[in-house]
This record gives C-alpha cells, sequence and structure tokens, in this order.
C-alpha cells in the first residue's frame, strides 16, 4: 500500500507533503493501492470526515471515510488516468467544516512493458508484491509439503521456488535478486543462488501517534515499536519532510515554525509516519462552529439613510420548547451626546399590549438597553461604546439570556426573561427598531464589523475565545447541518439480569448544565417476558445519575410498580412521571432534553406506525446540578463503580445526540 500524506488545515486550507502541484496517485495500472494519510487541525476534532472524488469525466462523486486518519483511494479513481479533485467536508452534527477542492493526477501508464520485470520501489512494483502476498500466502505452506517432490525439479529449482513465493517478505534488494535468479534460470543459464537470510527481519514498525499538534517551540517524544521483538536489528531513524518546520532526534520532535510537515521512522525496511502540525505561538486559530447567519463584511450604517439589515430569521417563532441562540455582535457607535441619540443595534420585536421579543438599544448616555420580552428590561452600563469598538455576545437558553463584552470580561451578565409566552412573527433586524406593523425607526449610526447568529447556545470557552480575538467565525453553510450521534448501538444486544449486563456508552449528558444542553435518545428495545419488577425493584433500561443525600439527578428510565405495573417511568433532574408505555411489548421511545424541558414520544413497534405518539414538554424542577457520571444501558450506577437494578431484555438500537431532532427526523425513526 502506498500512502501519501495530507493535512486539514484551518479556514478550508490543504497542505499535501511534498507535493507542490497537486496529488500525484501514479499510474492507472495501480488501481486501488493508495491511501491518504490524513492530519487534522483543530477545526476539525470530533467531526465525522468525508472525502468526495470527483472524477474527470464522471458527475456522481464517489465518497470515502476517514478512518484512522487515514482515506482509502477509491480503485475507481486510479483506474481512470487524467485530472479530478477530491474535497473533504467533516460534521458532528452540530457544525460541519469543508475544505477547499485538491486537484489530483493519474497518469494514463505504468512506464512499463507488458513483459518487463517492474523496477523496485515503484509503485508496479508495490502492485506485484501485494498480489503475492494476497494469493500466493497458502501455495507457499503448500510448497513446503510434498507438492514438490513429485516435479523431477532439482534442489535449485524448488529453492528458487520458494524464493519466489517469501520474497515478499525481503527488502527490495533481496527480493530483485532472487527474481533476477529465476529469470536466469528460465532462459537456460545458471543461477547465483542467493543465500537466504538468517536473520530475523522486521515486520513492522508503529508510532505512538499518527498525529502530533505542536505550538512553535514546544517538544513532544515519539516512541517507536518495532517488532516482532526478536528482528535482528532493531535501529531506528528518523526523518522529517518537508524539513523547516520540525526537527526530530531520537525520537524527540521540536516545532520551529507554523505549517506542516511528516516524521518517518525507519528500522529494517519497515516505516511508520506521524503527520505534525505546527501552530503559531500568538492566539487566534480557533474556529467556532458555522453560524445559521453571518454578515459577509464590514458594513457602515447611516442613519439619516434609514439604513439597515433584515436577516430573516424568527427568533420566537416558536417558544415551546425554548429555543436557543447566540448573537455575536462586533460595532463601533458614533459619539453620542443627547437622549435624542437613540439607536437601536437589534430588534426582533413586537408591540401589542406589551413588549414582546428582543430589542437592543444604545440611549443618549452611551447604556446598553435590553427589552426582552418585557416592556422595562434591564440595562447594561457600556458608556463606552460611545464611539469605541466593541464586541458584544448575547446568549438565549431555556429562558436565561446572558451577556459579555470585551471590557467586561469578567462574569455573564444575568439579563433575564420576563414574561416569556408569546411567540413573535418579526424576523431580526440589524440597524433598526421594527415596530409591529413592520415600520423602522431609531436606525443605527456606526460601523458594523461583525455579526453573526447561531441557532444554538455556544459554549462558554468558545465565546469567551471569540471575545478575546482568539476565534473566527466561519461562513454560515448555505446547505443543512447533517446530524450525526454521538454514539450508535447498531447491533441488537441480549441483557440478562443474572449475568449482570451493561452497556456504558461513555457519554457524560450533564457535565456542563449553563447553558443547559440538548439531548436526543433514540432507544430500542423489548423487556424480556420474565423481567422482574416489584415496589422494591425497578430494573433500569437507562441511567445517567447521582444519588446522594440531595436527592436524585439526571435521567433515569426505568419500569415501575407503583401505581403503573408494567410500565416505563422517567425520572429527571428529580421531576418524575409516567410514561404510559408498557414494557412487555418492543418499543422505540425518544426522549428529549431542551432548555428547562423534556418529553419522552414512543411507538409500540407491534401497532402501524401511524399511531407513534410526540410527547407533550413538561417542566423539569431542579435542573441545577451537575454530572460527572456517564450514560448507562441495562442497569443503574449504585456507586464507587458498581451496578444495581439490572435490566432483562432485548436493546435492539441506541442513538445519543447532543441535539433535539426535529418532529419530523423523530416520525422517520418511528417509521423505519
Amino acid at each position: 500500500m502506498i500512502e501519501r500524506q495530507l493535512t486539514l488545515c484551518a479556514n478550508g486550507r490543504a497542505a499535501l507533503s511534498g507535493y507542490a502541484g497537486g496529488l500525484q496517485l501514479g499510474y492507472a495500472q495501480n488501481a486501488g493501492i493508495y491511501r491518504l494519510r490524513v492530519t487534522l487541525a483543530d477545526e476539525w476534532d470530533g467531526l465525522t470526515v468525508r472525502a468526495f472524488w470527483h472524477l474527470p469525466g464522471q458527475d456522481k462523486p464517489l465518497t470515502t471515510l476517514l478512518e484512522e486518519n487515514c482515506i482509502a483511494v477509491p480503485a475507481l479513481v486510479t483506474a481512470l488516468g487524467g485530472q479530478g479533485t477530491v474535497t473533504f467536508e467533516g460534521s458532528d452534527g452540530s457544525r460541519t467544516v469543508a475544505s477547499a477542492s485538491i486537484p489530483y493526477t493519474v497518469l494514463s501508464n505504468a512506464g512499463t512493458r507488458d513483459l518487463d520485470f517492474p523496477e523496485p520501489g515503484t509503485p508496479a512494483w508495490q502492485q506485484f508484491l501485494a498480489v503475492l502476498q494476497s494469493q500466493f500466502r497458502q501455495s507457499l505452506q503448500d510448497i513446503k509439503g510434498d507438492v514438490l517432490d513429485g516435479t523431477g525439479l532439482t534442489q535449485t529449482e524448488k529453492d528458487l521456488i520458494l524464493a519466489l513465493f517469501e520474497a515478499s517478505a525481503y527488502t527490495d534488494a533481496q527480493a530483485k535478486a532472487k527474481f533476477d535468479a529465476l529469470k536466469t534460470l528460465w532462459n537456460g543459464g545458471t543461477p547465483d543462488i542467493p543465500d537466504v537470510p538468517t536473520v530475523v527481519p522486521v515486520q513492522n514498525v508503529a508510532l505512538s501517534k499518527s498525529t502530533l499538534t505542536l505550538t512553535e517551540g514546544d517538544s513532544e517524544t515519539l516512541t517507536a515499536t518495532v517488532s516482532p521483538s526478536n528482528a535482528t536489528d532493531k535501529t531506528v531513524t528518523w526523518t522529517v519532510s518537508p524539513s523547516g518546520y520540525a526537527t526530530v532526534s531520537d525520537g524527540v520532535v521540536t516545532a520551529l515554525k507554523e505549517g506542516s510537515c511528516t516524521i518517518t521512522a525507519t528500522a529494517g525496511g519497515k516505516s511508520a509516519t506521524c503527520a505534525v502540525t505546527v501552530e503559531a505561538a500568538a492566539s487566534g486559530g480557533i474556529v467556532l462552529p458555522a453560524p445559521l447567519y453571518k454578515l459577509a463584511s464590514a458594513k457602515a450604517f447611516a442613519a439619516a439613510n434609514k439604513e439597515y439589515l433584515d436577516t430573516g430569521i424568527k427568533l420566537f417563532s416558536s417558544i415551546d420548547p425554548q429555543p436557543s441562540w447566540t448573537i455575536l455582535l462586533e460595532v463601533q457607535g458614533d459619539a453620542l451626546s443627547a437622549a435624542a441619540n437613540t439607536y437601536t443595534l437589534l430588534s426582533c420585536f413586537s408591540e401589542n399590549s406589551s413588549t414582546r421579543g428582543l430589542l437592543y438599544a444604545v440611549w443618549g448616555n452611551g447604556n446598553l438597553g435590553f427589552n426582552l420580552y418585557s416592556a422595562s428590561g434591564p440595562f447594561i452600563n457600556l458608556s463606552y461604546l460611545n464611539g469605541n469598538k466593541v464586541r458584544i455576545a448575547l446568549v438565549i437558553s431555556g429562558g436565561k439570556v446572558t451577556t459579555k463584552t470585551n471590557t467586561s470580561m469578567g462574569n455573564y451578565t444575568d439579563v433575564g426573561i420576563s414574561n416569556y409566552s408569546g411567540t413573535v412573527d418579526k424576523s431580526l433586524v440589524l440597524g433598526a427598531l421594527q415596530e409591529d406593523n413592520g415600520t423602522k425607526s431609531q436606525f443605527f449610526n456606526g460601523t458594523v464589523y461583525q455579526f453573526a447568529v447561531f441557532q444554538r447556545a455556544l459554549d462558554t470557552s468558545d465565546i469567551e475565545s471569540w471575545i478575546n480575538g482568539e476565534a473566527t467565525i466561519p461562513d454560515a453553510s448555505d446547505t443543512p447541518v447533517v446530524t450525526t450521534p454521538v454514539y450508535s448501538l447498531t447491533e441488537a444486544k441480549s441483557f440478562v439480569s443474572a449475568n449482570k449486563d451493561v452497556v456504558d456508552t461513555g457519554i457524560k449528558l450533564f457535565e456542563s448544565i449553563d447553558p443547559k444542553p440538548e439531548i436526543t435518545i433514540l432507544l430500542d428495545a423489548k423487556s424480556a417476558d420474565d423481567i422482574v419488577y416489584s415496589a422494591s425493584v425497578s430494573p433500569c433500561l437507562l441511567q445517567c445519575l447521582t444519588e446522594d443525600d440531595s436527592g436524585v439527578y439526571g435521567l433515569a428510565l426505568a419500569i415501575w410498580n407503583s401505581g403503573n405495573s408494567g410500565k416505563y417511568g422517567i425520572n429527571c433532574y428529580n421531576t418524575a412521571f409516567n410514561a404510559n408505555i408498557d414494557a412487555k411489548y418492543r418499543v422505540r421511545i425518544a426522549i428529549q432534553m431542551k432548555g428547562s424541558q423534556v418529553r419522552v414520544s414512543h411507538r409500540m413497534m407491534h401497532k402501524s406506525a401511524d399511531t407513534a405518539y410526540l410527547g407533550e414538554w413538561t417542566n423539569v424542577s431542579g435542573y441545577s446540578k451537575t454530572i460527572s457520571q456517564t450514560l448507562l444501558v441495562g442497569a443503574a450506577d449504585a456507586g464507587s463503580g458498581t451496578y444495581n437494578r439490572y435490566w432483562d431484555g432485548a436493546v435492539n438500537e441506541v442513538q445519543v445526540y447532543k441535539t433535539t431532532l426535529t418532529d419530523a427526523a423523530i416520525r422517520e425513526w418511528f417509521a423505519k
């Protein structure tokens, strides 16, 4: 297998190690023997990455998945001579990152004639050895038996044939010598039989890391493991290519300057590589998730011209469950002198009997005021906005609103939401107040340098990185975000309580609850017919709990016996309610959390898909404690690493999402 090195950098850039004009994939005759070893920048961390191969003369691209930092080049790509392109896309369900197009070239011929032996080290040679290894492995075992004894061959000829089949274990030079001897014998000559090495050859070299990211000036040690352990010569040589970005000495890698390179460890003709990315010592490499909307470039607003920008985004068209939004704004307003200079930065507003929605305005004294579902909203002293450039973050999540600025680097100011009870059919407007009748007033005077809207509550660390000038906002995606689970159990599994069966998903649902997480759990299960449940035994199908003196926190789905014999019940942050799901039947259950609400939907699989039930949203009480435990399937955490309340039955599927899936997606899954 022949590898090429590729690094996916931030902001859609890609770097090819040792290739200035694009990717060279060899020859059309060497179909399917190439792969790409990919190094990912931090922007790609946690994403499912796919390559899209755009073949010459083909309309539909081929798709391959990044696995263990490698992308297999489809055989059809290198079977066709000519030029094409490859692009990469990564997604985790909440954000999508795409690379620029990378050109590749496949030459139309192998450069050798049919009757010539391939040259050692060429792609044709690598392909020839691969054929030997895959097709003749068993033949070698047969030949070493009695197969050759009745052929009439001389011992020399037998030795040559064995050498032919064993050649793939030798170095290029050794294998070529044996092939040269075979050619001499075939042509009637007397070959010079090379001696079979008496040494134990190296079979493999492995590195402790396949990718490494360092900051300029930092060092890290790579460990090379040579196998087998009794190899005669286990000496490892280290190289770096291209030079200038890092050095390596006895496995110690030292970063020199920003860029990418490949560290190679070689022993006994076998090699292993580590793709190294060197980041600049200065900050600024963080890239935020893709927003729903982003201002393409800085925009100057002149109040006299009544300029404004209507985003078309309806923040509050649905408030059950309560929506999550993040708005990032870098703005410089003109100097203010009097109250008459009042202007509006943002509005998503309706006025009927009261003020609803969002009004984000600056008054004559430079104070920034919020009217958020209240006619008299709170104010934050932002007098420094008077003629100064300020970065502002506004986060709305489940009935809580917070704001932070680059001039107030302490804690967020909790703005709060009162009377959060009516939807707003108006869209978000930048630079003016939009009245209920659609007219505009209170036009902004100044410049907006950055403006982005995210349909989620961004992590505090991401917001603070942007506030500090350490993060950039990518362009808004024109394609819908593909939602992918953070955990998936797709093969049916039987659970037997006597065997104490349990699956630890490793997912910490509630390690952060400010802002409160969005969660969807999809579960397909059927309890055993003889499952035991009573007032004292509640078999637990799902659990992510902490039990202490202050009560039960987290999430649990269990079979209750109290008043609802054989029914599934839900306990979520001290809010317990009957799910009204009969445990004796196979059922698909969807548990969703958003803001301070939870709902349980289900479909009994012995009934029509049309009978699927989408549950009502229920308010959760006591949602104030983070949980370090992970989500369990088939048992409960009894504390101190022990389990109890084991469940009996079959689980056909479990999917966990760090988002709330749409009703349409839930119904589609029910109907599968």
